[in-house]
């Protein structure tokens, strides 16, 4: 694909999607090109760290998921982490928080850290396989 060069106005052939300039007439100076690169780390860092917040839109979003997935809303859920000081209902730790759930009744068993939800996951809820687990864990570490 043949692309027209925005500073002279020559054709070139891009090296990348985004390239807008020909890459050796209208190159900017290396001391230029480093505060470019510069610019745009800081750029994606704020994106990134600001996409761990949660946004109006994606909050609504959320609040719709948990109403149609477990019948509770977002403020639910923030009532919940208060209640359990933010911490993993089976660890204590501090971390984000997920909702787990029993599957067979649907009902909120309370917030885990992602983790020990998994884990729970793992072993299917079942008690037996879990004890079977700490059995097999406490006996490896008396030998």
């Amino acid at each position: 694909m043949i692309r027209q060069c925005k500073r002279c106005g020559c054709n070139f052939v891009p090296k990348v999607s985004t390239q807008e300039t020909c890459p050796y007439r209208c190159r900017p100076p290396k001391k230029q090109q480093v505060e470019i690169r510069k610019a745009r780390r800081e750029e994606r860092t704020i994106i990134t760290s600001q996409s761990k917040r949660t946004p109006t839109k994606d909050r609504n979003k959320l609040n719709r998921y948990y109403q149609l997935t477990y019948g509770i809303t977002i403020d639910d859920f923030d009532k919940r982490v208060v209640t359990q000081d933010g911490r993993c209902a089976i660890c204590g730790a501090i971390a984000d928080l997920v909702i787990d759930h029993d599957h067979k009744t649907g009902d909120i068993r309370g917030l885990l850290c992602l983790p020990c939800n998994s884990g729970l996951g793992h072993f299917h809820d079942s008690t037996g396989a879990m004890r079977a687990a700490i059995t097999y864990i406490e006996k490896s570490r008396k030998q």
